[in-house]
């Protein structure tokens, strides 16, 4: 929770989970659905769903695909989390281990996570590096190879390491370096002069803090074409269940059509009703634009009768719209059930 926002606005949502998911098993016995839907449900997840309208509007596309994405690491940080808790009931008791091979073998723990824990659960000399890490570090020795290469990581989890085995308590030194970044060394208007470290800082004896770190530029957005299809019969819609490594893996979607260009879509949508005798148009909803990492999406939401006898499947449900925003559905499909129910 505290790697997506604020400490003060972190604890009310993470007694809230604690008092759902007390212990490890109870997390780990929790049917996933029910876990994706809690977590889905956190103030800080509808949070960043709410920026994204005022974020577009101020900062552009780029704050808005910074909010999508924030949406769909919070989703796989939830499936990773019970998990890691299954792993952890099987295979050590319930106790989170105290050496960086077995705490990297949890499912969903990464380098920075297990030192993290490491280091501020058990007091190790164990090394973290998140992006408030490499700032400082970018800052302090002036590096200039970009933060996206492999050299950098290299480089800052090298001084990460290096730095914590020197420290007198890695528990308070790790914190501290990341609060530094976080409230003093920050990416905007750094606060150099109230710096611990500016006295000894390249950057700043440059003057060039603003430069660091060094970033690759920003790849252009792939342009999407789709057909959301929201199918009803007897007050019900149908709902697919995204299969593991598609877009929104594990989440609930209406069923899609993906068209090569924009014109298209009309066409493939008619040669779908031609192939399904049971459906009928019924009217379109407003358009949808939606944006993931380095792809826009435009998305033609479609309402389509479906009357025949409802066809269903393993990961498929026909369920009543209100009954709908109850299951962890995709952003998208939120987008186009609300759309769906004003209309």
């Amino acid at each position: 929770m505290l790697q997506q926002t604020q400490v003060a606005t972190v604890i009310p949502y993470y007694e809230r989970f604690l008092s759902r998911f007390p212990t490890l098993r109870a997390l780990a016995e929790a049917d996933e659905q029910e876990v994706l839907t809690y977590w889905s449900g956190l103030g800080y997840y509808s949070r960043a769903r709410n920026l994204q309208q005022g974020w577009r509007a101020k900062y552009g596309d780029a704050a808005y695909r910074y909010c999508e994405d924030t949406k769909h690491r919070l989703v796989s940080r939830a499936r990773n989390l019970r998990r890691g808790a299954q792993y952890l009931m099987a295979n050590h008791g319930g106790v989170f281990p105290k050496t960086r091979p077995e705490a990297l073998a949890v499912p969903g723990i990464g380098p920075y996570t297990a030192g993290a824990i490491l280091s501020i659960a058990y007091g190790l000399p164990e090394p973290l590096v998140d992006g408030n890490v490499q700032r400082v570090f970018a800052r302090f020795f002036s590096f200039a190879p970009l933060l996206e290469s492999k050299e950098a990581k290299l480089f800052f989890w090298d001084q990460a390491e290096r730095w914590v085995r020197s420290a007198l308590d890695p528990r308070d030194f790790n914190q501290a370096l990341m609060e530094l970044g976080a409230t003093v060394c920050t990416k905007a208007s750094p606060k150099c002069l109230q710096c611990p470290l500016h006295n000894d800082c390249a950057a700043f004896a440059s003057d060039s803090a603003a430069s660091f770190p060094k970033r690759k530029p920003r790849r252009a957005a792939e342009k999407l074409w789709w057909a959301s299809l929201v199918q009803e019969n007897a007050g019900r819609v149908l709902l697919v269940q995204n299969a593991p490594g598609d877009w929104w893996s594990g989440l609930w979607d209406f069923p899609r059509l993906e068209a090569q260009a924009a014109e298209t879509v009309d066409s493939d949508v008619r040669e779908r009703l031609l192939e399904e005798p049971h459906l009928e148009f019924q009217r379109a909803l407003p358009l949808q634009e939606h944006t993931v990492t380095h792809h826009r999406i435009r998305v033609s939401p479609i309402v389509l009768r479906w009357s025949g006898k409802p066809r269903s499947g393993k990961n498929q449900r026909w369920v009543s719209p209100e009954d709908a925003a109850k299951l962890p559905l995709s952003s998208l499909a939120k987008k186009i059930l609300g759309s769906y129910q004003r209309e």
